[in-house]
Parts: structure tokens; C-alpha cells; sequence
């Protein structure tokens, strides 16, 4: 049984979401006995692929040269996919190559796009959804939700009958590990961060709602604000590229953007803040407070979407629409110290929850199905 599947979200030094989901299940199949079946996994890349990863070692990969992103998933992948003789296609993407008849399994990895605002309101969002969506959806035998949420999500917008929907939980990496004070003394002085700080780790796009975040740190008192500054982590240019008006007036200098932050210096960051917080308004997921749990790091989040199951009680959970409650909670946990001592063994109990043994073996049931 050959099983192609879809790579180009492994980029060099750009490990998105969906790419360290493929990093995880290829690394664990590769060293453990699931491929004892007759199951052989070619996998599909672009010209910015990096099929150099070690994580991809003794796996076959095809490099199709992308131009356009249409071609490439309807045209030239379904050429390659016939030549190698593929049964089964998995995409991490809810799209699929057309007339092709093979097994065609797709992922929801984010529909923040077609339930949030701005995004749905968007030319682009609404011809998507209408037009490519529900044909994608119908040409996949499977799909792949994140979370229970996301799959009544997925229900309710496209229609689709819940037998056809599989519950898959990314896995938490094993790198994530409370590291030494020593190792945070270091990390501090490489990104400039001299006091205690409060910490983001996620994009700036307007789903993760940095504004209500910032204007919330500025709310706080004077008092927590000199001893604990706001790190802003992998925000990209979002403090060069736009105005941004703050309800508290201004960003103030205990405000730490770093626009990139090195995978590796990830562990390291989350163990050394105070207090890691979750303002997004939506997510299908939410890797990064699990990140932040697993590395000890006590956690406040917002209490919608996905987050509460994810999550569960090893966090203290906001209105993500109401700034002083995000203010409010912060300072709550900041002043109980039995609380976050409390939270942390929570949130070691909680990340137990999501292994990349259980993420792989749930993949691997999908496959099965059109295996037999």
C-alpha cells in the first residue's frame, strides 16, 4: 500500500503548526514498528520544501516544482501521484487533488478563516468556501479535526455527517521541558529581556488579538508593570508594518517584541516566564499553552473555541473580548503563588494527554480504514 502525502509545510527554518504535526508522525513511524504493515509513505514536496530534514531520512520524496499553487495541487501532483502508483493521498490541507481515483483523506487544521471575523467577510473567504471547499470536501473519503469543537465546526458550516470527520489531537514534543535557570539567565541576556516577564508565543494575525492583550498589560498596576515586562514572541513586523491604536493610548517600553524566535530557544523562553498568556479568539488547537505547560509555565486563556477542552482545569480562563477581565485574571495568578504552583502540576498532568504515540496511532487507524 502506497500512501502519498503532502510536505510542503516543511520549510527550512519555518516549522508552522501543520509542520510539526508531519515532523512528529514521520519521525516516530520512521523508529518504531508501524510500518510492520505493507505501508510505504512517498512524500510530496515544492522547491522550497526542506527534503533535506533529517526527520525525512529513508523516506521517498518527490520535489514538483510549484509556480502556482493551483497547478501544482490539481495538475502536476495528480501526473505524480499516478506515476507512483499511490492508493491512498493525505493532504493537511482541507484540499485534495480532483479526479483522481485514489483514497483522498484532507485536514482542518484552522477555520479560523471562514468563522472569524475579518477573515469570512473577505472576497477571497466567501468565493473559497463556496466554489472550492464544498467540491474538496466531497472528494475526501476522510477529513482530520484537531479537536471535538472543530469537528462540530466542520459539521455544522459544511453540512458533512460526523462518521465522515476523525478527531485527531496534535502531539505535544518532547523538547518541551522545564529548563535550568541557568539556561533562562542566558536566554534572557541573547533577547534583551532584563526584568520577570509575562509572555505570548504565536503570530500577530487579528484572530490572536495582541491589541486587547497589550491594552490589558497596560491596565495592570504600576507596580506589577515595573517588576514584570510583556515578551511578544514570533509577532513578526506587526509594531513596524501598521498604526495600531490602544485604547490605554500607547505601547509601553516594557514591551518586548521579538518578531522571530528560534525553535530551539522555544523551551527555554516558555520556562522562564512568570505567566503565559492565550488571548486568541479562536483556535482549532492551540499548541502553544500546552507548550507552555509542559514546560512548567502556569497559563491564562481565553475560554473560547477549542481551548476549554483542549486545556481543560490546568489553566485560569478570560473573556478574550473583555480587556479587564484579561487584566484581572493576569494579576489574579501573579498574586497567588499556590495557584500558579497549582496550575503548573495541572498542566504537567494535561500535556500527558497528547502523545505522539496517540497522535500517530489515530492517523494510522484512518489509514487502515481504506487499507483492508
Amino acid at each position: 500500500m502506497k500512501i502519498g502525502i503532502d510536505i510542503r509545510e516543511l520549510e527550512k527554518n519555518k516549522l508552522t503548526g501543520i509542520g510539526r504535526f508531519l515532523v512528529d508522525f514521520l519521525s516516530y513511524c520512521s523508529c518504531s514498528r508501524h510500518n510492520e504493515h505493507d505501508r510505504e509513505f512517498i512524500l510530496f514536496g515544492n522547491q522550497h520544501t526542506d527534503t533535506a530534514n533529517s526527520v525525512l531520512e529513508g523516506y521517498k520524496r518527490v520535489v514538483i516544482y510549484e509556480k502556482c499553487r493551483l497547478c501544482w495541487e490539481q495538475i502536476q501532483l495528480r501526473t505524480a501521484l499516478k506515476k507512483q502508483k499511490i492508493d491512498i493521498f493525505y493532504s493537511p490541507y482541507p484540499k485534495v487533488p480532483l479526479y483522481q481515483k485514489i483514497k483522498k483523506i484532507s485536514s482542518f487544521f484552522d477555520l479560523t478563516y471562514l468563522l472569524v471575523e475579518p477573515y469570512k467577510s473577505r472576497f477571497k473567504s466567501r468565493i473559497y468556501k463556496k466554489w472550492l471547499l464544498d467540491i474538496y470536501v466531497k472528494n475526501s473519503e476522510k477529513i482530520v479535526a484537531l479537536s471535538d469543537k472543530s469537528k462540530e465546526d466542520i459539521m455544522n458550516l459544511l453540512k458533512i455527517e460526523p462518521d465522515k470527520i476523525s478527531v485527531i489531537y496534535p502531539s505535544v514534543s518532547e523538547q518541551f521541558l522545564p529548563k535550568s535557570e541557568k539556561e533562562i539567565a542566558v536566554l534572557r541576556k541573547k533577547y534583551g529581556i532584563e526584568n520577570k516577564y509575562l509572555l505570548y508565543v504565536g503570530n500577530s494575525n487579528p484572530h490572536k488579538n495582541l491589541v486587547r492583550l497589550i491594552d490589558a498589560y497596560n491596565f495592570l498596576s504600576e507596580d506589577i508593570k515595573e517588576e514584570y515586562s510583556l515578551v511578544l514572541a514570533g509577532v513578526g513586523s506587526f509594531f513596524n508594518s501598521q498604526p495600531i491604536n490602544f485604547v490605554s493610548g500607547h505601547l509601553p517600553s516594557t514591551v518586548y517584541p521579538l518578531p522571530f524566535i528560534s525553535d530551539n530557544d522555544l523551551p527555554t523562553l516558555y520556562s522562564g516566564a512568570a505567566v503565559f498568556i492565550f488571548p486568541s479568539l479562536y483556535e482549532g488547537f492551540g499548541l502553544p499553552p500546552l507548550e507552555a505547560m509542559a514546560c512548567g509555565c502556569p497559563v491564562v486563556s481565553s475560554n473560547t473555541s477549542s481551548m476549554p477542552e483542549i486545556l481543560g482545569d490546568a489553566c485560569l480562563y478570560f473573556n478574550p473580548c473583555d480587556t479587564k477581565d484579561i487584566s484581572d485574571k493576569i494579576e489574579q495568578l501573579l498574586k497567588n503563588e499556590n495557584m500558579k504552583n497549582e496550575l503548573r502540576q495541572r498542566g504537567f498532568e494535561r500535556v500527558k494527554l497528547y502523545t505522539v504515540e496517540k497522535m500517530t496511532g489515530r492517523l494510522l487507524e484512518v489509514f487502515e480504514c481504506f487499507e483492508k
